[in-house]
């Protein structure tokens, strides 16, 4: 959307989209060259900012050299130290100007370490309020299913769920897709239609969701769309994660709540079997309802805010 919108890509950040401790290892050089031709970007362009999105470990890098150099750095969605690697909380104090956070609970804690950082909303919010006004929402009887874009996540996640479809065949099922060609080989159920680039549709319209861990969690918790969060990682990855990582829940929308209101199925939980009786409880009964009020009370606590533009008018009246 950037790029539409007019910026020059200089690398497109999907070839760099490595998920846990033994894939980053493994693509540790390319990550290097990459850090390295970006400095050297920075030092010939010599901007009057810098702002990095997300992407902890490799922007903290970034931003020590911009600081070095006395360019302003913005830090938009700031990295997780609340959840692991706490002692990274310094660099972002000693190398960011102004950080941006998009969850509420994350300000108090990030100027409680002497950062400088705002609450300026969700950036998925806005995108779902554009969604809505622009579409009307008729709930079908199909179940959505979302694998996941990275092709690790795909690969994964992606024979679960169609192992369920395969034991369901009583069940609609339509797998959510941003790249379709992902999917060319593999053979899917009768049962399962897959969606080319209308994810959000499919979901808004779904009975119920199974959703890989992320933050398409919160995307279908704003489309009320009752789901069960799924993850499947490396095993040396998960270990590693167990010991490090220290948050009581990986979906988004339970972080927020700070309760476990969506079930979520990671590892050896994932599996068929909890799936059918998981996904048969957000069908109907007290689980929906229960799950339908938890994403009022969500909706509530992200306030209606245009975060890109909020981030926007920061960046632009910075001195």
């Amino acid at each position: 959307k950037m790029e539409h919108a007019g910026m020059v890509l200089f690398r497109h950040y999907s070839e760099y989209s490595f998920m846990g401790f033994v894939e980053v290892l493994f693509n540790l050089s390319k990550i290097r060259r990459l850090l390295k031709a970006i400095k050297a970007k920075i030092k010939t362009e010599n901007p009057d900012h810098v702002v990095l999105i997300d992407y902890g470990g490799f922007n903290l890098k970034i931003a020590k050299f911009c600081k070095e150099l006395g360019v302003p750095v913005h830090f938009y969605i700031l990295p997780k130290v609340w959840a692991w690697n706490e002692k990274r909380v310094r660099k972002i104090r000693d190398y960011v100007d102004q950080g941006y956070c998009i969850f509420p609970f994350e300000e108090a804690y990030f100027k409680g370490h002497g950062v400088n950082a705002v609450y300026v909303g969700n950036p998925v919010v806005n995108q779902i309020n554009r969604f809505l006004s622009n579409h009307t929402v008729s709930r079908g009887k199909y179940i959505a299913l979302l694998p996941g874009s990275r092709d690790q996540e795909i690969y994964r996640i992606l024979p679960t769920l169609l192992r369920y479809a395969r034991k369901s065949p009583d069940k609609r099922f339509k797998l959510a897709a941003h790249d379709v060609s992902k999917y060319d080989g593999i053979d899917l159920p009768e049962n399962v239609e897959i969606c080319d680039k209308s994810t959000y549709e499919t979901v808004a319209n779904a009975k119920a969701a199974i959703v890989t861990s992320g933050t398409a969690n919160l995307e279908t918790a704003l489309l009320k769309t009752p789901q069960v969060v799924v993850y499947q990682a490396n095993r040396l990855s998960y270990e590693i994660g167990k010991r490090v990582v220290k948050i009581k829940y990986i979906s988004p929308v339970n972080l927020i709540l700070d309760r476990l209101l969506i079930k979520e199925l990671i590892q050896s939980d994932f599996d068929v079997v909890h799936l059918e009786e998981e996904v048969e409880a957000c069908l109907t009964g007290h689980t929906r309802k229960q799950i339908l009020e938890g994403y009022n009370e969500l909706a509530d606590i992200l306030e209606n805010k245009n975060a890109g533009e909020v981030v926007a008018k920061h960046i632009i009246a910075y001195q």
